[in-house]
């Protein structure tokens, strides 16, 4: 299906868990961080990846390392995710899981109880 992330055409608790995958703008954004806790189920959870960091020097682990560079994905963007998204009625946490030859960064943000 196609449509905004900021106007999902989903009914209100939805789902139980939305993954999305190394976020652009529009993920950051307060109105679909929203729109997120709208469409997910009492207790439902929110995980983004944030970063996967290739652990390997080899050539293959080098040339994505470069590519991610190249194109900016390797940049350090500050943000307080944690008021973020509380204003949107999620408790979050960050969450690094090491994947073999992969560390992994996860946001996990959690429909808060008292959010309904």
């Amino acid at each position: 299906m196609r449509c905004q992330a900021q106007q999902l055409p989903f009914p209100d608790r939805a789902f139980a868990a939305i993954v999305t995958t190394f976020p652009t703008d529009f993920i950051i954004s307060r109105n679909t961080l929203c729109e997120a806790h709208r469409v997910l189920l009492p207790q439902g959870r929110l995980i983004v990846a944030l970063s996967g960091d290739l652990k390997g020097h080899d050539p293959f682990a080098r040339f994505i390392e470069w590519l991610y560079r190249i194109t900016g994905q390797r940049e350090a963007r500050v943000l307080d995710w944690r008021s973020l998204l509380a204003s949107c009625g999620f408790e979050a946490e960050l969450v690094n899981r090491d994947l073999g030859r992969t560390q992994v960064q996860l946001l996990v943000a959690n429909k808060s109880a008292k959010s309904g």
